[in-house]
């Protein structure tokens, strides 16, 4: 009957006299609000109206240590995901924008990408590198970045593409299985270069096979997963 109401708003304002149109808004506003309070009563969240919920995890490949990765304000489920603030933890950069809760996770048995140098040449104090990054797990996204304070990047091409040097690398989506080819001039420095690659997936339902993880109840569904896995590679 309510959501009838709302489409007799229209004729009700044709056939309301004019010297009282200023009650329209305010009859609208009534049945708006009529509207949205019996959307809440008859359509909670549950199996058939589930809500939207994330999670993400992260794993370094050189320290062996893990996270799980929440928002600043979880649900009643990922709360048990999220403890300390995320901020400057290099995990936090899997979500941008925003700030997020991390907790400890149990080390998954994950491949980390890997990097091979196709070549390298040092010339008037710049170094340049070419090298291949390539998921061993097939995740649809794999990233590159000089790792630390080691050196700075001057120059990036990706697959045959000038991009500019942006100190965080460059991430590239749906990468070929045989992996991504990039070519970075960097400063030359007399101690090691570390280059950190990392492969992001989001598929929900790699989740369940991660140690610890308890699958959402029936009224919440995975919208938004990220699993990463990182490891530094000195060169």
């Amino acid at each position: 009957m309510i959501l009838f109401t709302g489409f007799l708003l229209p004729l009700i304002e044709t056939v309301w006299p004019r010297r009282r149109s200023p009650l329209i808004p305010l009859t609208a506003l009534t049945v708006s609000i009529a509207l949205v309070a019996a959307g809440l009563l008859v359509e909670p969240f549950d199996k058939e109206h589930p809500r939207r919920t994330s999670l993400a995890y992260g794993l370094d490949a050189d320290t062996g240590q893990a996270v799980w990765l929440t928002s600043k304000t979880p649900d009643q489920w990922a709360r048990r995901y999220g403890g300390t603030a995320a901020t400057g933890h290099p995990q936090a950069e899997l979500w941008s924008g925003g700030s997020k809760l991390l907790s400890p996770a149990k080390p998954a048995t994950l491949p980390p990408p890997t990097l091979q140098v196709l070549a390298d040449t040092t010339s008037r104090g710049e170094r340049t590198l070419r090298v291949r990054i390539r998921s061993e797990r097939g995740a649809n996204t794999i990233a590159l970045q000089v790792d630390g304070n080691t050196t700075t990047m001057r120059a990036l091409t990706v697959e045959g593409r000038t991009i500019p040097a942006d100190p965080a690398g460059f991430a590239f989506h749906a990468p070929d299985p045989a992996g991504v080819e990039a070519s970075l001039t960097v400063a030359a420095t007399n101690g090691k270069l570390r280059l950190r690659v990392t492969d992001i997936s989001p598929n929900p339902s790699e989740m369940s096979a991660l140690p610890g993880f308890i699958p959402p109840p029936d009224w919440l569904f995975l919208g938004d997963t990220k699993i990463s896995v990182t490891k530094a590679y000195p060169l």
